[in-house]
């Protein structure tokens, strides 16, 4: 069974333009998030998910600078993206994040279920499966089954530094 981290990422953000391209110690966001996602050991493949908007081209040159696949789709329907990006990359089981999440613990990516995760986490994970059907079907399985969304702990309370 191949699992997947999708990372849905897009520069379009009114509130803080190009957020995720602003820079830490000299290195986008996104490049710190890049580098936190691939501490997971259950992860096959690691996908971002952007838009096939000009905008995001920048976000596919940071992929593949930092080594990581890439894929483009439909700039709102993230459900769409999402799904083709998992038949696309031949992924039977996926793990899904927001791009503006540069703190995610990944060692929840590891847990091996998810009645596992801690109470009040916002984490389930999904099979490709659970995404057939049509968009309205997909919307209300996606919020039934889930995409895991990972969490953003204190430092000292994540996974990785225990």
């Amino acid at each position: 069974m191949k699992t997947g981290f999708l990372i849905t990422a897009r520069l379009k953000s009114t509130r803080l333009p190009e957020k995720l391209l602003r820079e830490i110690e000299g290195r986008p966001i996104f490049a710190h998030m890049l580098d936190r996602v691939k501490l997971a050991k259950r992860v096959d493949q690691i996908v971002v998910c952007t838009s096939t908007n000009p905008q995001d081209d920048r976000l596919v040159d940071l992929a593949v600078a930092e080594g990581v696949d890439y894929f483009r789709g439909d700039e709102d329907d993230v459900v769409d993206r999402l799904t083709k990006a998992a038949t696309a990359f031949d992924l039977d089981f996926v793990l899904s994040i927001t791009a503006d999440c540069p703190f995610s613990d990944p060692g929840y990516a590891d847990l091996s279920e998810p009645s596992t995760f801690p109470m009040g986490l916002i984490v389930t994970e999904s099979r490709l499966t659970h995404f057939a059907g049509s968009s309205r079907s997909r919307t209300r399985r996606i919020r039934k089954f889930g995409v895991a969304t990972l969490p953003t702990p204190i430092c000292s309370r994540c996974m990785i530094c225990r």
